[in-house]
């Protein structure tokens, strides 16, 4: 299946070209895929790392990773991958899969949220996304109930549009890990410009991005600036008790 809408966006992006159409990368480049603090530490931390269903779970969440970053390669989108302080550097199989990219950076962090004030990294995070013009954030990582919760959370604060790939999220802070990370989030109007979907796989985020493109080709074939558009706003309110310790370098993830 998502090999399918894989050869629909670029088909989309091809006709694009072909019709003469005026295609802006600038459009393109309003999102980001962020993968969160999948560091080896994390996963192995509980002690339950070696149990078969958590295997198994561990190598589907890269698969589905690893289809997020090559979506986002097509798309010609930034990679950001976030690193907590102390806990070594992402899994190495999802930076190969970045290899020979240029839009990757990596940013560390010193608590759960990648926009909380605690963290010391907060201004260059912010700094990197709005030089990069980028306002909708495909996030994905662990932990669910942590690190990737809090991120959302301020990302919605700091009025980004959120896409979270349940397929792509996991919490390890668990005996048995929770993956798929699905229909837990719960969120309610606040923020002023901004909207959060959950979707259950790439496939779905492929599929968005194929019809962006085709919803902002107007009829004498210029770019619209969907961004301009109004906005609903939501707000994130937690229906399952996580293991957030707030704003704190505990590292809860």
């Amino acid at each position: 299946m998502f090999r399918i809408l894989e050869k629909l966006l670029i088909s989309v992006l091809i006709t694009l070209s072909l019709s003469g159409l005026s295609y802006s990368a600038e459009v393109d480049n309003k999102s980001a895929l962020i993968i969160i603090d999948m560091q080896l530490p994390f996963v192995t931390r509980s002690g339950n790392a070696e149990e078969p269903k958590n295997v198994k779970k561990v190598e589907e969440i890269l698969a589905k990773q690893i289809e997020a970053i090559k979506l986002a390669r097509q798309s010609n989108m930034p990679i950001i991958f976030m690193e907590y302080k102390d806990f070594g550097e992402t899994n190495p199989k999802l930076k190969q899969a970045t290899a020979g990219y240029s839009k990757v950076v990596s940013f560390v962090k010193n608590t759960d949220g990648m926009f909380a004030d605690y963290n010391q990294t907060k201004a260059i995070i912010k700094s990197y996304l709005s030089s990069n013009k980028i306002k909708n954030l495909i996030i994905t990582g662990a932990n669910g109930g942590a690190c990737v919760q809090e991120s959302i959370r301020g990302a919605l604060d700091n009025n980004y549009n959120v896409t979270a790939i349940s397929k792509a999220i996991a919490d390890f802070n668990y005996p048995e890990f929770i993956y798929p990370y699905a229909k837990i989030y719960s969120f309610t109007p606040h923020c002023r410009d901004c909207k959060f979907k959950e979707v259950e796989s790439t496939e779905t985020v492929a599929l968005d991005l194929a019809i962006k493109q085709l919803d902002n080709i107007s009829e004498n074939g210029q770019v619209i600036d969907n961004s301009k558009r109004d906005n609903k706003s939501f707000k994130p309110e937690i229906n399952r008790a996580g293991s957030v310790q707030g704003e704190s370098n505990s590292a809860s993830k």
